[in-house]
């Protein structure tokens, strides 16, 4: 917990990963074709985690 509270994401919201990983995804353009840009989905894991 002390990680959290010094990196100051102990309080972070779902709308504040968006904000922080949408920008940072490769599959942006998947998500809006499926209507979901803007919300957490599988495609946030797969777009920002799987990067080179």
């Amino acid at each position: 917990m002390n990680f959290m509270k010094k990196k100051g994401t102990l309080h972070t919201t779902k709308e504040d990963l968006t904000v922080q990983l949408c920008p940072k995804c490769d599959m942006s353009n998947l998500c809006k074709a499926e209507g979901h840009e803007g919300i957490m989905t599988v495609y946030c894991l797969e777009g920002v985690f799987t990067r080179k």
